[in-house]
């Protein structure tokens, strides 16, 4: 969707539809605040968890959330987001089942200081991101907020929890 020369994802747009609220007044207010804004990994990635909690409406049988992380080639990593009805502190086995699929489902990650970063690197970023977002005041009150358990890893590697 295009807006004052911007394009803005359709999860905006479809966000607004449920909510029934105007669509260039919200489009003007997100332009104000993204001509300020960065576009480093933090932010983009601020902005991806944003997106998601506006975009996407979880079952209340979603019990768990999984980011997985995986490298895509030399220069770019990629996270995804699953949502389970299961959860076991002892087997990671949860994290395969996917009872929801979120819309904005990938975040891709290609920037030339995170390319450089090994695995772990990538997943103590990760890991140290998610933790201080999912804190923050912008995503209080969201269904991150409601769910009990968070974990973030590699693609069939060990998780690491984050709540």
């Amino acid at each position: 969707m295009q807006f004052n020369n911007r394009y803005y994802p359709a999860s905006i747009g479809i966000a607004c539809n449920q909510l029934k609220c105007n669509h260039e007044k919200i489009y003007k207010i997100i332009d104000k605040q993204l001509s300020t804004i960065n576009y480093n990994f933090k932010k983009r990635f601020q902005r991806w968890l944003l997106e998601l909690t506006l975009s996407e409406k979880l079952p209340e049988t979603i019990s768990a959330l999984n980011f997985a992380l995986f490298k895509i080639d030399y220069n770019e990593y990629a996270v995804y987001m699953i949502a389970s009805n299961k959860f076991s502190s002892k087997n990671s086995d949860w994290a395969r089942d996917e009872d929801y699929e979120p819309k904005l489902k990938y975040f891709s990650v290609k920037q030339k200081s995170i390319s450089k970063l090994d695995n772990a690197q990538f997943m103590n970023l990760i890991v140290k991101t998610l933790k201080k977002e999912l804190s923050s005041k912008k995503l209080k009150n969201t269904f991150f907020d409601k769910i009990k358990h968070i974990t973030t890893g590699f693609d069939g590697g060990d998780l690491i929890t984050i709540k």
